[in-house]
Order: structure tokens, then sequence, then C-alpha cells
């Protein structure tokens, strides 16, 4: 199914913030399919040509609607879906996993570094994320009953068949935040998914992580830097697109830019 929409608060997120506008169920390289919850994304990657998927985030939504609402346009529910990845603890990122977790028993994997607040430990890092709990009077990102797994820095996970996941730990944006890399072998592509850690700007360009909702934009910075230089030196993959949660897709090229002029 290829169905591209928007909905008007993304519109009006991207208007305001002058990020690159989302388009929802667009299929992307290797598969991925991008589904907006509110103006924040999850991402659904095919497990070889089965009818099983791994997820990467998982909205704001506790009941996960959007999501169950996709998968149903398919003919499948919530045990389709196999694995999650979290790129960081933030409650637009990790409000559906308890839903997920139950009608599935998908595996949940995080860095260590987000456990505090997954927890409820601790509040949500970044002044408007730390802001929303205090008004809100509660923690929102708590999921005190998740037991996920622990990923870190250069992991790599197989997943099944095709399908490989590597994280890069990203700190900046959350001190645990995490990027991925999505390799599929079927088709040769290589996706880099970034959550938080950047985004993109209507002109294509590169930008670094969003002060309001984050922790430490220099170390942010420090780590796309980090990146660019693991990516290209170290592993030498290309890259066929970067995907954050608040923008449109971008290019790798916009990222070496990026790193080259900072």
């Amino acid at each position: 199914m290829e169905k591209e929409q928007t909905n008007r608060l993304s519109d009006a997120v991207t208007t305001l913030t002058r990020s690159k506008p989302m388009v929802n169920y667009r299929i992307m390289p290797g598969g991925i399919t991008r589904i907006i919850d509110l103006h924040s994304s999850m991402y659904l990657v095919p497990i070889d040509k089965t009818n099983e998927f791994v997820l990467f985030d998982s909205g704001i939504d506790r009941q996960a609607k959007n999501l169950r609402q996709y998968l149903g346009h398919l003919g499948l529910g919530m045990r389709a879906i196999k694995e999650v990845y979290l790129t960081h603890a933030h409650s637009d990122h990790v409000g559906g996993v308890n839903e997920i977790n139950s009608d599935s028993n998908a595996e949940i994997y995080v860095s260590e570094a987000e456990m505090s607040v997954l927890s409820g430990r601790k509040n949500s890092q970044g002044f408007v994320p730390a802001l929303a709990d205090k008004i809100s009077n509660r923690h929102n990102a708590a999921l005190p009953d998740v037991r996920p797994n622990f990923v870190g820095d250069y992991d790599l996970i197989k997943v099944s068949g095709d399908l490989a996941v590597r994280s890069f730990v990203m700190p900046g944006h959350t001190d645990g935040s995490l990027a991925y890399l999505v390799s599929n072998r079927a088709d040769g592509s290589n996706s880099l998914i970034v959550g938080d850690s950047m985004d993109y700007d209507r002109t294509g360009q590169l930008k670094n992580a969003f002060k309001p909702v984050s922790h430490n934009t220099k170390q942010s910075l420090n780590s796309i830097n980090r990146l660019v230089a693991i990516i290209d030196q170290d592993l030498g993959v290309r890259i066929d697109n970067v995907i954050p949660s608040h923008s449109g897709e971008g290019r790798w090229g916009s990222v070496r830019l990026f790193s080259f002029n900072s």
C-alpha cells in the first residue's frame, strides 16, 4: 500500500519550524514506511518477504491507534511486529510501547542510558519535555513495566534473513539517543533512522537537534560529526536515505556538508 498524506498538525509544525514536510505512508528504500502520529514518526520495516516487521519508535498515542490502523489496512494485527527499536525516551517516541508489547510480545531495544527516564526515576531531558512533565504533573515518558533489551554503540543486530540493524550512540538530544543503520541485502539499501538527533529544512539542508526540546545541542553536533566519520571511514557504506522523526527524509550528502561546515 502506498498512500501519500499529511495531517494538519504536522503541516502546522513544519511551517513553524521551517522543517521539510513529512509525508505519511510513503514507501522508502528497503520497504520502510513512515507512519505519522501527531507530529512524530514511527517507521515500519518489513522482514524479508513475510508479513512481519520491525518498528522504529512507537509514536505518542498510548493505544498506538495509527499503527494498528495501518496494519489493519494490510490485513494484519500487532503480532506482525517482532522487534521495536527506540531512538530515545521522549514521550512522543515511546508512547505506544506498552500497547505494542502487550499485544505482540515484541522485543524492545533501547539505550541503557534512557532507562532512568523510561522507569520514571528521572525527568525527561530537554526544556520543553521536562516542562510538559511538570505541567501535566506526571512523567509523560515513564513506562515502568517495560523490560527492554539494551543496545549500545556499534552493536549489530541480525534481525532475520536479509535484514540487519546497527546502532550508534548519539548523545545530545538526550543522553542515550540512538541512530540506527537499517541494511537490507535484498535490495542493497542502507537507511539511517536518526530520531531527533537531526532534521532537514525546506531546502534539504541538515539541521542540528532542535534546541528547545534537546538536552545538549553542542554534544549533538559532536555526535553528528562522529557518525559521519564512522559511516564514511569505518563502514564505507552508501547511505540511500537519512530519516529523521520530525521532518521529511534527506540525503547523506547534506549530513557530510553539515559536518564539514560545523
